[in-house]
């Protein structure tokens, strides 16, 4: 081994050092791929799926919303959207909100049930299937076609605020605009739910549970019952989700750009829901349910209007849904 080491032969010793170069290079080769690996692993915990819920007969509203989506909200951190249509329509069609009774042997009371809420079940079941089978993704958006998602900061603002819960791969996070219904907690479906990959995998083992509950209630009431009573899930407020529509006299004034009839804030006239607490900026939501139609202002027209709203502007819950008011 010494006289190895002491080679007098320039030759030897240039093929050792070549030897040597080769095996250095090849395990920095195999650092830097092992470190790209690991960089695109942790990647994918910034990564949100898209899945949209929408009714068969608003697919041109689905259609400008993609549109739109394409056009301004692309991003790495972002797979889809992939869209799910319902075959009922209770929004556009009142026909649609047919009922029927159920045997009274098996509730003490004959209740309604809306038989499309079931639908929608499925859709939401099938949503969490395909985000666990077909994307890498951690989280799961499951907004409708007619939220207006906030440009100007996404999806940024959504992925920040995400990184405050972690391991969705394992802890069953359900997330979105939380708000009590009686003395059971809900997240709103208007605004869609944000799902963790850990409790998609639970919602997906347990799907049979949520066709247990009568149809009485819309479907985001079934599927956050379910979650705290059955899966204990996490539930959370989101609060730069809004699930629920401002009154339209005030919806009106933020289209017209006249705040001035926005009243100052009464601070006694909030409610306190449990899950979610205090005023929130309006110009700070992510996603916002208005029910936007073919009769409302474009939708490229109504994002420059919500990133043209002052900063003492701001919105909160109510007993019956939510206001918005002026901070002095």
């Amino acid at each position: 081994m010494r006289r190895f080491f002491n080679l007098k032969n320039t030759g030897s010793r240039i093929i050792v050092f070549i030897s040597v170069a080769c095996c250095a290079l090849l395990a920095i080769r195999t650092w830097i791929f092992a470190f790209s690996a690991s960089n695109n692993k942790t990647s994918n915990q910034n990564q949100i799926f898209i899945a949209v819920i929408s009714d068969k007969t608003s697919e041109s509203r689905a259609s400008i919303f993609d549109n739109f989506f394409n056009a301004h909200l692309k991003s790495k951190h972002v797979v889809g959207p992939k869209y799910f249509f319902s075959n009922l329509s209770p929004e556009l069609n009142p026909s649609d909100f047919s009922v029927f009774r159920i045997p009274t042997d098996q509730f003490a009371n004959k209740t309604t049930v809306r038989p499309f809420i079931y639908d929608l079940l499925k859709k939401f079941i099938a949503t969490l299937e395909y985000f666990v089978e077909k994307t890498d993704a951690n989280w799961m958006m499951r907004p409708t076609d007619d939220v207006f998602i906030n440009p100007r900061d996404w999806p940024n603002s959504l992925i920040n605020t995400l990184a405050d819960f972690p391991n969705p791969d394992l802890i069953p996070y359900l997330l979105g605009d939380c708000r009590m219904e009686g003395t059971h907690q809900l997240v709103s479906g208007g605004s869609g739910q944000i799902v963790s990959r850990a409790a998609a995998k639970l919602f997906i083992k347990n799907k049979e549970m949520l066709f247990t509950e009568p149809a009485t209630k819309w479907e985001d009431y079934i599927i956050t019952k379910m979650a705290e009573e059955k899966l204990n899930l996490k539930k959370f407020s989101f609060p730069r989700i809004s699930g629920y529509s401002f009154p339209k006299s005030q919806y009106d004034a933020i289209i017209q750009d006249n705040f001035s009839v926005i009243p100052e804030c009464n601070y006694n006239d909030q409610e306190d829901v449990g899950c979610t607490k205090g005023m929130q900026k309006l110009n700070d939501l992510i996603i916002w349910h208005q029910y936007w139609s073919r009769s409302d202002p474009m939708i490229s027209e109504m994002y420059q209007i919500i990133n043209k709203i002052p900063n003492n502007v701001v919105w909160y819950h109510v007993k019956d849904g939510i206001k918005i008011c002026t901070e002095k």
